[in-house]
């Protein structure tokens, strides 16, 4: 089976092997050399004049990591590719399965949402990637619904990424990050994990910081996350609370454990639909710890409302900051409780052993 990714890292021409898988990672170069060397091109800008005429750019990107895919399948004898997202490596492997005849299994996230009109000009593009695709998925259940935006109603099924719910478990000590950043083992933390941008709703967790520590002030909060455009604001905030506030960048993935477990609940105030549903809220659940979640995009498919976690209006630091006030004054045994039934229910549904068995059927099935 071949994964194509919509965002794939185009750095230089890799081979990786690991954990039993082959990473291929082209240079641009190379894609382009493979684009202006073969004669597929002309026949592709047959198919899809207007989108050429367009985004010339954007559809010769497509058609040049088309070209690579397709030399990647039949060197490699692959049977069946497996792509994320509709107008990028969706478009990119739908014209090789379909030249080829071998099926296509095809991921959308939250791309319709994030660029609607986009999308909508391009109707004949997705259309073709629905039409080749075997089977439709996503990663929850709103952001199957997204083709709706474009008056699409194809069967697309939501499979929950599954995470290692063994790494991120109860079990992991707290003691661990409190003392490395001075955090006492009684404090209330409360934890951001994503990227440090705007769309991951962390503006909104600044701005409600000084409203709870007014409330509350010996509160602590813990930002982790990949350096963004919002990354001098949130150290600015560190700054003004030094005792407070904490900015961990870039932190090694297998240290996320501890932070979690560190945390008495976690805040994901993600801002618009495109949150099809992050990953930071089934690992919270996992870790035991329940979750103040936008009610915007997937979260409210997984958060039951005041039994483990709560849910407030998107791009509302005003009532993220009431809620954080009202969840840690219920109390230890309330919030404990919301951690038991938050562990409980994401080992029901976010387990990587269960998602990982439905992949390989939908993948089975669509051999068939």
């Amino acid at each position: 089976m071949l994964s194509m990714e919509g965002n794939a890292n185009w750095g230089a021409k890799i081979v990786e092997e690991k954990d039993g898988y082959r990473i291929y990672r082209p240079s641009k170069y190379f894609r382009w050399l493979k684009l202006f060397t073969s004669t597929w091109l002309l026949s592709k800008v047959f198919d899809f004049a207007s989108f050429a005429k367009d985004s010339p750019k954007t559809f010769a990107g497509i058609v040049a990591s088309a070209n690579y895919v397709k030399q990647l399948v039949v060197q490699n004898n692959i049977s069946i590719v497996s792509a994320y997202h509709v107008l990028s490596a969706g478009l990119a492997s739908a014209l090789v399965c379909r030249e080829l005849s071998i099926p296509l299994v095809t991921s959308v996230f939250g791309e319709i949402y994030a660029q609607p009109e986009f999308h909508s000009k391009r109707l004949a593009e997705v259309k073709c990637v629905i039409d080749v695709s075997k089977k439709l998925l996503s990663c929850s259940k709103h952001c199957a619904l997204s083709y709706e935006l474009l008056d699409l109603h194809p069967e697309v099924e939501a499979v929950y990424y599954g995470i290692d719910t063994q790494m991120f478990s109860p079990d992991k000590s707290p003691e661990i990050v409190r003392k490395k950043l001075g955090i006492g083992i009684k404090d209330k933390v409360i934890l951001f994990i994503g990227r440090l941008v705007k769309e991951m709703g962390l503006l909104v967790l600044l701005d409600a910081i000084p409203k709870v520590l007014a409330e509350i002030e010996n509160t602590k909060f813990v930002i982790v996350g990949k350096s963004g455009e919002l990354l001098p604001g949130a150290r600015d905030l560190s700054s003004r609370y030094p005792k407070n506030v904490f900015v961990i960048v870039d932190a090694p993935f297998e240290e996320l454990p501890f932070y979690y477990a560190a945390a008495t609940l976690a805040v994901i105030p993600s801002i618009n639909e495109r949150a099809c549903l992050g990953l930071a809220i089934a690992e919270a659940m996992a870790t035991g710890k329940p979750a103040i979640v936008s009610n915007i995009g997937g979260g409210p498919e997984v958060i039951v409302n005041g039994k483990t976690g709560s849910l407030i209006p998107p791009n509302d630091s005003e009532a993220l900051a009431i809620e954080i006030c009202r969840v840690l004054a219920t109390g230890e045994d309330v919030l404990k409780e919301m951690g038991r039934l938050s562990r409980e229910r994401a080992v029901s549904i976010f387990d990587k052993e269960t998602t990982n068995r439905r992949m390989e059927e939908i993948f089975e099935k669509a051999l068939t």
